[in-house]
């Protein structure tokens, strides 16, 4: 097996629980969100309108922010002997390079991160489609797609930044 399967293994499918369980707490919120904008839209205020309901929301962003955090502490920390050890400095005895060790985690990370998001695609569509929304602004809502895949990248890019200058500060100190 290649260590990118090892490492997908040794984490077990806790992830893919905490994945689905945040998906769904943003379903709850985006469909209580669709309710409370219809009666403001079919109010008294119908020709203002409140336009689009946005998918880039703090909802999404926290459930990314909370994956690649749980995610991060799971693929780069371990508990041995009531401390907690940095993983891949346990890794250093092995043929495996640092780019291996780092390019198998940050794709776990990554993976998790993209089920997430579309899967929270899936539930948009699936909400304001099944409400028949009157105001669907699908260029609006492919920009705010791509913003939120400009977060991910962001955020996978600070945790790997995060792990290697935390993988530094140790070497340096023994």
């Amino acid at each position: 097996m290649t260590y990118y399967k090892d490492e997908k293994k040794r984490i077990g499918v806790t992830y893919k629980l905490l994945v689905f369980g945040i998906v769904f707490i943003n379903l709850v919120n985006l469909m209580s969100f669709t309710v409370s904008s219809k009666i403001n839209i079919y109010g008294s205020s119908w020709s203002e309108g409140t336009g689009a309901i946005p998918f880039f929301s703090n909802d999404l962003l926290g459930g990314m922010v909370i994956i690649f955090l749980y995610m991060n502490h799971k693929l780069f920390w371990i508990n041995e002997q009531g401390e907690k050890a940095f993983l891949p400095k346990k890794y250093e005895i092995t043929p495996l390079t640092l780019k291996e060790i780092y390019g198998a985690k940050i794709r776990i990370m990554v993976n998790a991160v993209i089920v997430y998001m579309i899967c929270s695609v899936g539930c948009y569509y699936f909400v304001l489609l099944g409400n028949r929304y009157p105001v669907m602004d699908f260029g609006k809502n492919i920009i705010e797609i791509a913003e939120a895949a400009l977060a991910v990248a962001v955020f996978a890019l600070f945790f790997l930044l995060y792990d290697f200058i935390t993988y530094l500060g140790i070497e340096r100190a023994s």
